[in-house]
């Protein structure tokens, strides 16, 4: 069973282990990142579903990463995981989402196929017209 392909950007090892085990439990294929630079590079050189990424980063913050996307013109859905209350600003950036940590790995699944559905619908509605 194939969900898709997820990039994945977060700077915590456990919290990538964890996310990495439930993703691919679920089906995902899973690319992990540790730094802004290799991930900005994926995302412009290959396909992914989704973005998953950490607002809390070693060296930078997601949400500006998540900015960095946008103006590069990627659209691909974003869902950013979050300690605080920075849900206003995601919702400025198309296709995104928040969870706050600690979270349920069955909400994070939950959201996660809410933006990935959401996008391919609105794809194959614009392949009609």
């Amino acid at each position: 069973m194939k969900n898709g392909r997820v990039a994945l950007l977060e700077s915590e090892p456990l919290h990538v282990r964890l996310l990495l085990y439930n993703l691919q439990r679920k089906g995902y294929e899973v690319e992990c990142y540790e730094d802004e630079q290799s991930f900005l590079a994926s995302l412009q050189n290959e396909s992914f579903d989704a973005c998953i990424i950490s607002v809390q980063l070693d060296k930078t913050n997601g949400l500006q990463i998540g900015e960095r996307i946008r103006a590069c013109g990627i659209d691909t859905p974003i869902l950013f995981l979050s300690t605080g209350d920075e849900e206003a600003y995601a919702f400025s950036l198309t296709h995104t989402e928040i969870i706050k940590k600690p979270f349920q790995v069955a909400d994070l699944l939950e959201k996660l196929e809410q933006i990935t559905s959401l996008r391919s619908s609105v794809s194959s509605v614009i392949q009609k017209i």
